[in-house]
This record gives structure tokens, sequence and C-alpha cells, in this order.
């Protein structure tokens, strides 16, 4: 289904809470069909599927008990 954003201010909380939820097809959902993703480690992902299979994985194991929070201004 994914995530409409009708805000910029809005797309950073939408962005946290499919984090939270391990929704990564909401996560996913959030970037166009051809975007580039590059995390901090420098693995890079050049479309939207490549993102959410990517953070897929990551949220069934090491991510799993993660939260993300921070200040939108």
């Amino acid at each position: 289904m994914g995530l409409v954003v009708n805000r910029p201010a809005d797309a950073g909380r939408a962005f946290a809470d499919a984090w939270n939820r391990h929704d990564m097809a909401d996560f996913a959902s959030l970037f166009c069909e051809d975007a580039n993703f590059v995390n901090v480690v420098g693995m890079w992902w050049k479309n939207r599927s490549e993102i959410e299979a990517a953070h897929r994985a990551t949220h069934e194991t090491m991510f799993r008990d993660s939260r993300l929070e921070g200040v939108v201004s």
C-alpha cells in the first residue's frame, strides 16, 4: 500500500514510524522507484526494491529491536 506524505515536514516522521514498526514495505514506499540509498558504511542500493530488501534483511536480524527517534524541525 505505502505511505502518503503530503507535507515535507511529515517525511521524517513517516520514515521513523515505518522504521520503528519494522515495516520495510512502508519504509521503501517513501522513496521513488529509482531512488539511490547509501548507508553509513557505504553500501549502495539503486532502486526502491533494493532499498526494501536490504532494510528488510537487517530489520529481521540486527535491527529487529531498534528504534529511531529524533526531532523534526
